[in-house]
């Protein structure tokens, strides 16, 4: 992917002394350090996107809620479920979902459980949609076409029978927002994986790449942190 410079100019969390920044307030300074930091124009520099870059005018006149504040970085997730025909598994998944969620998208082959699926979705406030496909498209096939109703974030795409991993949400926050740590994407032995949106998108727009599969393509794209695509196993601690 495209290689970035950002910097902490005019950010409301630089600590700023006699002119010059001398860290962060939230602490990640130090912890963008192993991404290479540089200085410019008295700002810390370095080649990785900060999700809680906040200029003035994110206060206007008001102290900051720093409850609000973390809530709106933590990390979205649209959610991808191939339905099994099991609605107890499938309300089991949803109702352990949590944190910021973009959507849920259920991929159905029946057309006789849309009802009940609706039903269900209906009474939990999500925004949900529930897509049609035939039985014999690939489970790739299934997520290209699902995820034109994605949300910009992160996507998790569960195959049929799988369930999502415990406390997956916090350990994603954890690794994003505390650990400072890229996550782009990583698959279990059961086809169900996690992809950073603009990732997927970037792979989907570039003719250049080769590969039938998403693994294929990923092992193509430049990446400048070794650490972005973790086994399941290591992630969640399976």
């Amino acid at each position: 992917m495209e290689d970035i410079e950002f910097n902490c100019s005019d950010c409301i969390f630089a600590s700023i002394k006699s002119g010059e920044q001398i860290g962060c307030t939230l602490n990640r300074i130090e912890k963008f350090s192993k991404y290479g930091v540089t200085r410019n124009n008295g700002r810390y520099q370095f080649n990785r996107y900060c999700n809680a870059y906040r200029p003035p005018e994110y206060l206007g006149d008001k102290s900051i809620n720093m409850d609000n504040f973390l809530n709106e970085i933590r990390p979205r997730i649209t959610y991808i479920i191939d339905f099994d025909y099991d609605l107890t598994l499938l309300q089991s998944n949803i109702e352990s979902i949590n944190g910021n969620v973009g959507a849920i998208i259920i991929i159905n082959d029946k057309v006789e459980y849309n009802e009940d699926i609706a039903l269900y979705l209906s009474k939990t406030g999500y925004k949900y949609y529930i897509v049609q496909m035939l039985l014999n498209l690939s489970e790739q096939d299934k997520f290209d076409n699902a995820f034109k109703h994605a949300k910009n974030g992160w996507a998790i795409f569960l195959t049929k029978g799988d369930k999502l991993p415990n406390n997956y949400y916090d350990i994603i926050d954890t690794k994003i927002n505390i650990d400072m740590t890229r996550l782009a994407f990583s698959k279990n032995d059961k086809g169900s994986f996690i992809i950073q949106s603009a990732l997927y998108s970037f792979i989907k727009r570039n003719e250049e790449l080769k590969g039938d599969t998403l693994e294929e393509k990923i092992g193509q794209v430049k990446k400048s942190d070794p650490d972005i695509l973790p086994q399941w196993g290591d992630l969640f601690n399976a």
